[in-house]
Order: C-alpha cells, then sequence, then structure tokens
C-alpha cells in the first residue's frame, strides 16, 4: 500500500481543465499544485508501529491545495475523502481565527472488519496551539490515543497513519470518531470530531451502540467551555453518490451540539476558500440554525470535483466556536 502522503500527491482535475486552458480560479491552483507536489513527503507504516507522523510544512497553502480529494485508492474497500475542521476566535488568537482541519480516506457505507488502516491529515492554520494528542477509534468501542508534538506558525499539514480495531465493539452501523486536539498557552484546548458511519461485521451479535442504518455524516466542533458546534448531512450517502448534474438538493442541519451555545451565524458555501477570505459561492447565510435542504444548481458549475462545505457558528462574550464539515462532489452535465 502506497503512503498517505504519496496518495495526497495525485490529485485530479476537472472535467474540461488543462495546463493552458481556462477554469475556475485555475491559475492560482495549478500554482498551489506545483507548491504542494515539492514539499510532500512518504510516511513509512506498518502493522508494528501504531502510529507514524509526518510534517508537510507549507507557509503559503491555501485552500486551493485542498480544492479536490486526494486520490483514495490502494485500500482494501471503496473510500472517499472526508473532512471536517473546528475554528475558534477568541482572546488567544491575536492573528484572527483558528483553524483545525482532520480528513482522512474513510469507508463511508462499506462493509469493514478486523484492524483497519487510516491515514488521517491534519492541518493546522492561523492556530497558535500545540497540537499535543489524536484519538481514533469506533464510538461504543476502545480509543487509540496518539501522543504528538506539533506547533505551526502559519499553515501547516500534518500526517498521521494509526489503525482501529473494529473487535473492540459490536456489530452494526457504528460512528468512526477521529479527534485532534489543541491546546492553547491559556490552558483551554479545541477539537474537532466525526461522526462517520461504516458498518462492521465481524461476526459478533449487534450491540445497543449501533445506529439503525447509515444515518447522518456528522462534523464537530468543539472548545473548551463553549461545547460543539454540528454541521450534519443527514443522508451520508449524498457523499458517495456519482457524478452530479441538475439539481441537487442534500439536506442538513446546522445546529449546535452538545453543551453548545446558541447558533449565530451558520451557511453553506461551494468551493470557498476562507483562508483568504473568500466565501465561494454562497447557498445559504442566515443568523440562526437551520434545518432543510439546500438547492445547488450544478448546471452552473464547471465538470469536475468541487466542495460542499458546511459551516455553524455560536459567538459567546465575543468569542466565535465553529464546526465545519467538508463534502466533495463531483458534476458532469
Amino acid at each position: 500500500m502506497r503512503s498517505a502522503a504519496a496518495r495526497s500527491a495525485r490529485w485530479h482535475l476537472p472535467n474540461g481543465w488543462t495546463a493552458r486552458g481556462g477554469g475556475h480560479r485555475l491559475s492560482r491552483l495549478l500554482i498551489q499544485l506545483a507548491l504542494l507536489a515539492t514539499l510532500v513527503v512518504p510516511i513509512p507504516a506498518s502493522a508494528s508501529q501504531p502510529a507514524t507522523v509526518a510534517p508537510v510544512s507549507v507557509a503559503s497553502e491555501t485552500e486551493m491545495t485542498m480544492m479536490l480529494p486526494p486520490d483514495c485508492s490502494g485500500y482494501r474497500q471503496r473510500r472517499v475523502f472526508l473532512e471536517v475542521q473546528a475554528w475558534w476566535l477568541g482572546p488567544n488568537t491575536p492573528k484572527g481565527t483558528a483553524h483545525l482541519h482532520a480528513g482522512t480516506c474513510f469507508p463511508l457505507g462499506q462493509k469493514v472488519s478486523g484492524r483497519i488502516q487510516f491515514d488521517v491529515r491534519i492541518i493546522m492554520h492561523n492556530n497558535p496551539g500545540h497540537l499535543f494528542s489524536m484519538s481514533a477509534g469506533v464510538f461504543g468501542g476502545e480509543d487509540r490515543y496518539i501522543k504528538l508534538d506539533k506547533r505551526c506558525k502559519e499553515t501547516c499539514t500534518f500526517w498521521v497513519t494509526t489503525h482501529v480495531d473494529t473487535r473492540t465493539t459490536l456489530d452494526g452501523w457504528h460512528e468512526f470518531r477521529f479527534k485532534p486536539r489543541v491546546r492553547f498557552r491559556n490552558g483551554d484546548r479545541m477539537m474537532t470530531s466525526t461522526g462517520w458511519p461504516a458498518l462492521i461485521r465481524n461476526g459478533r451479535r449487534v450491540g445497543d451502540e449501533n445506529r439503525d442504518s447509515i444515518g447522518a455524516l456528522v462534523a464537530r466542533g468543539w472548545y473548551e467551555r463553549h461545547g460543539y458546534q454540528t454541521p450534519i448531512l443527514r443522508n451520508a450517502r449524498d457523499a458517495i453518490r456519482g457524478p452530479l448534474s441538475g439539481v441537487w438538493e442534500p439536506k442538513v442541519w446546522l445546529v449546535k451540539g452538545g453543551q453548545g451555545y446558541p447558533s449565530t451565524r451558520v451557511g453553506a458555501y461551494v468551493d470557498p476558500d476562507f483562508h483568504n477570505d473568500d466565501p465561494g459561492i454562497v447557498i445559504l447565510s442566515r443568523r440562526w440554525a437551520y434545518k432543510g435542504s439546500l438547492t445547488i444548481d450544478t448546471t452552473k458549475l464547471m465538470n469536475g470535483w468541487h466542495r460542499l462545505v458546511l459551516r455553524v457558528t455560536a459567538r459567546h462574550n465575543d468569542r466565535n466556536n465553529s464546526g465545519i464539515e467538508v463534502i466533495f462532489f463531483n458534476v458532469r452535465n
């Protein structure tokens, strides 16, 4: 199996895009892709070493290098790249909003068993905190805690290779949770967390912790004493549909999570570059929680890969806590 970083170096250009042709932000994208290609380093992965970490320091990296999904071939199961993010703005982030991203090639909706390898991409952007740990596991089973010791001045990417043992829980639909954590100098912590479903089949009875079906695709942004903000794609299968055409109407919940303050800004965006204050195509933006459908006219998009980004923010005492979910989708009209 190829390493995570080696897979990440292989990106898919949308149909009809060439090095000489135009396209949606094409020139910026090609520059960023060229930069990333020179900086990616391989990550060794072995069963005898539970977790390995390799840094890719990309000071000038923007979300343009994340516009296209990393290649998820080479795994036993069919996988898609998914990502969650936490954002925090407070007195301990003097340069503005601090970002913490976590993404991996995930067997969404697939049958899985035994011990599974995951190559997790963690990105810190404008984040003065200390990346000190990540846990990986199945809800209802055992988490594997990985000690980290990473800091970042501007924008940095770290790949963490780890394994989840699905035999630590019973059969059925379960959430897989990947949780990187950052601690700030004042002792406060921030975290992002996934709620991604797969069907575990190890020949054991079904337990109470399982879902009834594939259910929703959940993202969580958390900050100490501010709780969770939780964007949700109601039908996880929307993230693994084939190429889309015409009008796409995914159902979403953009709401606060456990212990969270009421949401004060929610939104849905196509192809944003938030690292450069570019919201992309705004599908929804409002000042309170939202439960309903989005209307995305794919005929107004170029054929090829795009990102739907869901955002939920709560502002409390002049501090912003946000949860972000990123869903890649392919357009073919």
